[in-house]
C-alpha cells in the first residue's frame, strides 16, 4: 500500500512536468516563473490529499484485517467443526476440528464441491438439511446422523446448519456446524448397560436375601419345636 502511494504521488509529479515541458516545446505557452511556482503549489496540495487519502486507507485496510484475522482465529479454534458452503456448493471454510477429527486437510476441500467430494451425504439427512436451508432461509438443527466418513469409519454428528445471508438478506450460502457425538454416544450406551446389568444384579440380590430370611425363620421354628 505505501509503495502505490509513492507511485501515485510521484506519477502526478511526472505527468505534470512531462506535460509542461511538452507545451513549452510545442510553443503552446512561455517558460513562466510564477506559473511554474503555482503549478508547484497545487501539486503540493494535491500530493498532500492523496498521501492523507492513502493514509486513511491503510488505517482502514489494517482494521479489516485485524477483524478477519480475529474472527478466523475464533472459527480455526472452536471445539466444534465449521463448514461454509456457498450457493454452488462449493467449501469455503474447513476448520482444524474438522481436519483433526476427520483427517481431511483443509487444502484437500476448499474449492471443491461438497456433494462431489462426499457423495454419500446426497442420500442421507446431511445433504437434504443443506439443500433445505438454501432455498428455505430458515436454519435447521439435525441429531444423531450416521454417516459413514471417508477415513474414519462410521461416525454419529449433531448438525446445525444455517443461512449465510448478504447485505440484501439474500442467501448466500450456509454454515454448518459439526459436533460429533460418538464418543459420548458410546458412553451413554454403555452406562445404559451397566445400568441394566446393576439392576438385575439387585434384583437376583434381593431375591437371594428374602430366601435367606425365609429359611432363618423356617430354621427357628423347626428348633423352638425341639425344646
Amino acid at each position: 500500500m505505501r509503495r502505490i502511494k509513492w507511485l501515485v504521488i510521484g506519477g502526478i509529479w511526472f505527468l505534470y512536468w512531462t506535460w509542461e515541458i511538452v507545451e513549452v516545446r510545442l510553443g503552446f505557452k512561455t517558460f513562466d516563473p510564477e506559473h511554474i511556482m503555482e503549478g508547484v503549489v497545487k501539486l503540493f496540495l494535491c500530493s498532500g490529499i492523496i498521501y492523507f487519502a492513502f493514509r486513511l486507507i491503510e488505517r482502514y485496510h489494517q482494521k479489516i484485517v485485524s477483524m478477519k484475522s480475529y474472527y478466523e482465529n475464533i472459527v480455526e479454534n472452536a471445539a466444534t467443526g465449521i463448514i461454509a458452503v456457498d450457493r454452488e456448493g462449493r467449501i469455503t471454510t474447513w476448520n482444524r476440528y474438522m481436519e483433526e477429527k476427520y483427517k481431511i486437510k483443509r487444502r484437500e476441500v476448499m474449492g471443491k464441491n461438497i456433494f462431489e467430494f462426499f457423495p454419500l451425504i446426497q442420500t442421507n439427512d446431511i445433504g437434504q438439511g443443506i439443500k433445505t436451508v438454501l432455498n428455505s432461509d430458515k436454519p435447521l438443527i439435525i441429531d444423531r446422523v450416521r454417516h459413514k466418513t471417508k477415513r474414519v469409519g462410521e461416525r454419529i454428528i449433531d448438525f446445525k446448519i444455517y443461512p449465510l445471508k448478504n447485505s440484501l438478506g439474500k442467501v448466500t450460502g450456509i454454515v454448518l456446524l459439526n459436533d460429533d457425538v460418538t464418543e459420548r454416544i458410546k458412553i451413554e450406551e454403555e452406562l445404559k448397560t451397566k445400568y441394566e446389568e446393576l439392576e438385575k444384579f439387585s434384583k437376583v440380590t434381593v431375591g437371594r436375601e428374602l430366601k435367606m430370611m425365609e429359611l432363618k425363620k423356617r430354621i427357628k421354628k423347626l428348633e423352638e419345636k425341639l425344646r
